[in-house]
């Protein structure tokens, strides 16, 4: 049952030069499930949109006190004024309610998780709770990402993924460089990568994640390319604000 909590404190972390992390401090947060969602209220916050906006969770429900959404910067006003918020400390301005959706883990199936840009947030809520399982099943990460400097948690699924036998992640630039510093994968993720990474998996769950476009686009591959069952592929769209 989705509950209205008001934090304690709120603070900001960097993640990219495009993308904040925010940080809501609870004495007792709400149980929930890795890629659940929070709406997010700001008190006089003059936004076309209005004062309250969903946020997929990006902490894992292990934290035993915060948590935790991250956000793409665009310029918003309300983004604008949860960044204010956050800086002053101003927790009392901020509402929260949930947490809510049914785009969750499965965790006794393997899994194929596709995310475009900050559609990495439901995931790694995901893969931060499994870090803190006993077990966990295999896990193919395809995360593609316009530039390097836009790859969120970079660092944190590449550790993640080093120490776990259960996780390989897979980066994918579509705009490299013209430095060429860049070593990775180039290009974006299309049937034979997907068939590729998931070819040795006992009937994964495929989960998507990120613009409304790339997501349809991954639905059409998934059904027509690679006859995936409508029944395996969990999606979600994220629209920018």
């Amino acid at each position: 049952m989705a509950t209205t909590l008001t934090p304690t404190a709120v603070e900001t972390q960097p993640q990219t030069e495009t993308t904040r992390t925010f940080v809501f401090h609870f004495d007792d947060p709400p149980a929930y499930r890795a890629g659940q969602y929070v709406t997010v209220k700001l008190a006089g916050v003059d936004d076309p949109r209005g004062p309250q906006r969903p946020f997929t969770l990006s902490s894992s429900p292990t934290a035993t006190d915060h948590l935790a959404i991250t956000v793409k910067m665009t310029g918003s006003p309300f983004k604008q004024a949860l960044q204010a918020i956050a800086t002053d400390g101003a927790a009392d301005r901020v509402q929260l309610r949930g947490p809510l959706g049914d785009f969750t883990l499965e965790p006794a199936r393997p899994a194929v998780m596709v995310a475009g840009g900050i559609g990495i947030t439901p995931f790694i809520s995901m893969l931060r709770w499994l870090r803190d399982q006993p077990d966990a099943p295999s896990i193919r990460l395809l995360y593609s990402n316009d530039t390097p400097e836009d790859i969120a948690f970079q660092d944190e699924l590449n550790g993640i993924a080093e120490q776990a036998d259960w996780l390989d992640v897979v980066h994918t630039i579509t705009q490299p460089d013209s430095a060429g510093h860049w070593t990775g994968r180039s290009g974006r993720i299309d049937a034979e990568l997907i068939a590729s990474q998931s070819d040795d998996l006992d009937s994964p769950v495929y989960y998507l994640c990120g613009p409304p476009g790339m997501v349809s686009a991954m639905e059409n591959l998934l059904q027509d390319e690679l006859d995936v069952p409508a029944a395996d592929v969990r999606s979600e769209k994220f629209s920018g604000y």
